[in-house]
């Protein structure tokens, strides 16, 4: 087969590759941009948390400033 094409495993005939985008259309886009966005507040709030409480005994026993090495 070709650069463009493909084949399956022991099979003689070849089929031409196909590429499929998501688009902002399609609703698992929107999805997995709420995921994210939802996901990216809760590591910004966890970091905001460890920086409020730094000098705490859990945020040393925990890493201390390692910690935000870790969360980035």
């Amino acid at each position: 087969c070709g650069t463009d094409e493909w084949a399956p495993e022991g099979s003689e005939s070849c089929f031409l590759r196909t590429v499929v985008f998501l688009t902002w259309h399609e609703p698992i886009s929107w999805v997995l941009l709420a995921a994210n966005t939802l996901l990216l507040l809760l590591v910004a709030g966890a970091a905001g948390l460890f920086a409020w409480h730094l000098d705490t005994p859990v945020v040393r026993s925990a890493g201390g400033r390692l910690c935000f090495l870790m969360l980035g």
